[in-house]
């Protein structure tokens, strides 16, 4: 049952009601787990939510806003979310949030608090996508001031409920120490995690997982340029060191630059001495070996030139005594 629990879920989000209904049995019975009667209880009303009268209500609420219809979408949402429906209650708090269907202009401000209730509500009957909407809310301060930690703690708990989404987030603010400890094994380890599941998410995950490899060698660097010490001193003071730590991409982006700059410059730097030191080994030997072949140059007879003078000495005497026998 363990290998199978995770199938049941991946089935149960793809909308097999026979799904929800087995983890609602395994958390019933306990089967290879500690029993859990809200877990049970939740996957029930899950099954009875997509699979029963309230779903067709539901459907109705869907073709009414596909077909331009959202005052009358919103109404039917509004009204199931007061039934405690968790997918009404997350619909209506994302109609709250874009401002669609309200029947006069609603301050932005009362929007938000509208929405956020509502992702609230949802949260507490297990929705894991309203606690990523929250999660959202706290990052970027909508209706209040912006909270990287509770947006960790909402990320926190979509990601247990499956939410890739939340898992990537997660490990970004790892990454980078962004409402959490700094720690890139658990950035590694919640990139890993977001990507394993749904193919729509694993190229995102990748490039993630490259990025962060691309970071834990360019702070290998870092450290390794702190622990050199002059003289019995660091040449790196700490405080300067800690600034060197990226905090978002582009910072990340400017130190793998400055690195990849000083290493190259290294290289070629390196290089240039090595190709001076060889040439200026070389350069006796090549002298002595010019010098070799100039004295052998001199030492060998010339025969064809010689030939080419006896041979002109023959024509002048000829001319001069035509009846004198050549060679």
């Amino acid at each position: 049952m363990s290998r199978a629990f995770p199938f049941l879920e991946q089935a149960a989000d793809a909308g097999f009601w026979r799904a929800l209904l087995a983890i609602a049995d395994v958390h019933d019975m306990g089967i290879e787990r500690p029993r859990n009667c809200t877990a049970a209880v939740v996957a029930l009303k899950k099954m009875v939510e997509t699979h029963g009268g309230v779903a067709n209500e539901l459907r109705a609420a869907v073709e009414a806003y596909q077909q331009g219809h959202t005052a009358e979408a919103l109404s039917i949402f509004c009204e199931l979310a007061e039934q405690g429906v968790e997918v009404a209650q997350s619909n209506c708090a994302w109609l709250y949030l874009k401002g669609v269907g309200l029947a006069k202009p609603v301050n932005a401000t009362l929007r938000l608090l509208a929405a956020r209730r509502m992702f609230e509500r949802a949260g507490q009957q297990g929705g894991g996508d309203a606690h990523l909407r929250l999660g959202d809310l706290e990052w970027f301060g909508q209706g209040k001031e912006a909270n990287m930690t509770a947006a960790a703690e909402h990320y926190h708990i979509a990601a247990a409920r499956r939410s890739q989404q939340a898992s990537f987030a997660l490990g970004y603010m790892h990454q980078f120490g962004k409402g959490v400890a700094r720690n890139l094994t658990l950035a590694r380890r919640y990139y890993k995690k977001s990507g394993n599941r749904d193919h729509f998410t694993r190229y995102p995950s990748n490039v993630a997982l490259l990025l962060l490899a691309a970071q834990i060698q360019v702070e290998g660097v870092l450290e390794g340029l702190v622990s050199l010490q002059w003289g019995g001193r660091p040449l790196l003071a700490p405080e300067y060191a800690a600034l060197l730590k990226p905090h978002d991409e582009a910072q990340l982006a400017a130190v793998s630059c400055m690195v990849l700059g000083a290493v190259v410059a290294g290289a070629v730097l390196i290089l240039a001495t090595c190709s001076a030191l060889i040439s200026r080994i070389d350069a006796p030997r090549d002298r002595h070996r010019t010098e070799q072949g100039a004295a052998g140059q001199r030492r060998v007879p010339d025969i064809a030139a010689w030939l080419h003078a006896d041979e002109a000495f023959a024509d002048d005497a000829f001319q001069q005594d035509p009846n004198r026998r050549r060679w």
